[in-house]
């Protein structure tokens, strides 16, 4: 009778480590980003911030556009964007709209610090270099 009860006890031993592999294994699938993040503050060119601008995020390829506020420090951030490339438009009462497209990867944390100049909302200043900082690793292991 001892080695039945050995072997029951084998057997609920091995069906509880196959219940932890999948409990880990599943939470590291549901783990895994997918969308990038696009954040940075927006300024004058004195550097002193915009609150309030009015920050747009374009797909290129797919249309869907999803709009954003500059906070009172002038700091704004557009989470869980699909990867692709993106139309940044931003405004601003008393200031020039500026446009820069930029390409996110999958769970990319983009920087895009906007210097606004002072102008009217008609004009348009089209950035074809913004500088985009990369803050975390868009590599997935």
């Amino acid at each position: 009778m001892h080695a039945t009860g050995s072997r029951k006890l084998k057997k609920i031993l091995a069906a509880l480590s196959v219940i932890v592999f999948s409990l880990s294994v599943a939470s590291s699938i549901h783990s895994q980003v997918t969308g990038a993040t696009l954040s940075g503050i927006i300024s004058d060119s004195s550097g002193g911030v915009i609150p309030g601008a009015q920050i747009s995020v374009s797909n290129t390829a797919t249309g869907i556009s999803q709009n954003f506020q500059a906070d009172s420090a002038g700091y704004y951030t557009a989470p869980n964007l699909a990867p692709g490339t993106y139309e940044v438009k931003i405004t601003a009462d008393g200031f020039n709209t500026v446009v820069s497209t930029m390409t996110l990867a999958v769970g990319a944390q983009q920087q895009l610090n906007v210097p606004m100049k002072v102008g009217t909302a008609t004009e348009t200043v089209k950035v074809t270099a913004a500088t985009q900082i990369e803050l975390t690793s868009s590599t997935l292991t």
